[in-house]
């Protein structure tokens, strides 16, 4: 299964920003299977691209971290996305040393966005997912483009 993620933000950083997430599945004849998409106050662009990978596996595996009989589920899935700081979290393994260090980062500061990566976890260690980087807004990857135009549609909303 693939699915694509992206976030927008304008005013990032400022107490007025307005954020949009967006995902959409796709099947092996690269058709859509599924999407959606929706709009955060107050958001930065950090937020915004976890909530849409957050969005994607909470709307389409949530039972699956229900189930408390099954430790690991096999369901490959492949979550392209465009931000280096989702993708390299789990390339990186970055979420492993922040759970042993007590949520604290390398400069031993609080781990920014701490609640959005404790809802991504879970899914993250019961599920297969393969996170792979994507140059965002290049015209290069189509389903790239068609969920940035989502998430920023999400966002003017």
């Amino acid at each position: 299964m693939k699915i694509y993620t992206d976030g927008a933000v304008s005013n990032n950083g400022s107490v007025n920003s307005i954020g949009g997430w967006a995902y959409v599945i796709i099947n092996d004849d690269d058709k859509i299977i599924k999407s959606n998409h929706g709009k955060v106050n107050g958001a930065t662009n950090q937020q915004m691209e976890l909530t849409a990978v957050i969005k994607a596996c909470e709307e389409n595996f949530g039972n699956i971290i229900q189930e408390k009989n099954n430790p690991f589920v096999v369901i490959p899935v492949q979550i392209y996305c465009d931000s280096a700081y989702v993708v390299n979290c789990f390339l990186q393994n970055w979420w492993t040393k922040w759970e042993k260090n007590g949520w604290q980062n390398s400069k031993k500061q609080s781990v920014s966005n701490k609640n959005l990566w404790e809802r991504l976890i879970p899914f993250y260690k019961k599920c297969s997912i393969n996170f792979i980087k994507v140059k965002g807004h290049t015209g290069e990857d189509k389903w790239n483009e068609f969920v940035d135009n989502l998430a920023v549609q999400a966002r003017l909303k």
